[in-house]
């Protein structure tokens, strides 16, 4: 009978879940930028109720095609993501079956776009150039955030626009970070998810951006969530260490920040960190 009741019961439970919230044809825009050269599609994830009365904070995460699908559920199953609009970032020429439904590519094909998209998000996402020439590209896709995309998100959707939230993850972190202290006088985001940051890129220039900001008592009026794999490779995790050392030292004015560690490695680090993260950054 206690078998029979338990047996019923996880049947109740699993079938009051909700199904995962799902982005509709007319909330898949593109962008052809003029900044960075590249096509992006982007996915937005409007919350269930959504009002256009109302105004709605905004989380972006970059490396859409790896993140937004499982974050889907997030968005749908956690109250204190009911007035957040997600918008996801994609290369729109080059589709991966986790992203989005493409299971008729050939392996050829897909093992095409994965190589593409690594050669991109290294472009798109770190600046300087790398010592071996890689990247640099930094600056453009921050132009194309600020004049292109932000914009059209804005003038689409009902947003507040002195709350928006920016996620990334590896090379995508070095670019949330990197952006915080460059544009620090007249900031895009207002709160910063940053998982497995790359301090490495460029004989750690963003390590020395941060020491000239924290030496000159630089005003950081942001939120920031930071997060490491515990098995991540040891020069990563060295220097994000000494990083958030250098945090808890200098304890940067208005800056408001939490870091953690998980027993993960690299690529699994990401699905903990943003749940984690997006709790932090929205107060739950």
């Amino acid at each position: 009978m206690n078998r029979l009741l338990l047996f019923t019961l996880l049947i109740a439970l699993t079938s009051c879940e909700k199904e995962a919230l799902k982005v509709l044809p007319e909330n898949i825009l593109e962008i052809e930028s003029v900044h960075t050269g590249e096509a992006y599609e982007i996915q937005v994830l409007l919350p269930e109720n959504y009002d256009e009365s109302r105004s709605y904070k905004v989380a972006y995460i970059l490396d859409g095609y790896y993140h937004f699908d499982y974050l889907r559920s997030e968005f749908t199953e956690q109250s204190y993501l009911e007035d957040v609009i997600f918008v996801g970032i994609f290369y729109r020429d080059y589709p991966l079956p986790i992203a989005r439904g493409s299971e008729n590519e050939s392996i050829s094909t897909l093992i095409n776009n994965s190589g593409e998209i690594s050669r991109l998000r290294t472009v798109d996402f770190m600046y300087p150039e790398n010592l071996d020439g890689g990247g640099g590209g930094g600056l453009n896709f921050y132009a194309f955030l600020e004049t292109e995309l932000i914009p059209l998100i804005d003038q689409t959707y009902s947003t507040d626009t002195n709350n928006r939230t920016i996620m990334g993850h590896s090379f995508g972190a070095y670019f949330v970070m990197f952006q915080m202290f460059e544009f620090v006088n007249n900031p895009l985001f207002n709160n910063i998810i940053c998982l497995d940051n790359q301090f490495w890129w460029a004989d750690l220039h963003l390590m020395e951006m941060a020491t000239t900001a924290f030496e000159n008592d630089v005003n950081l009026p942001f939120k920031l969530y930071m997060g490491a794999a515990k098995f991540a490779n040891f020069d990563t995790n060295s220097l994000i260490n000494e990083f958030v050392e250098r945090l808890e030292t200098e304890n940067p004015g208005d800056l408001e920040y939490k870091f953690e560690r998980y027993n993960d490695g690299h690529s699994y680090s990401a699905k903990n960190g943003f749940q984690l993260g997006l709790k932090y950054i929205f107060n739950e």
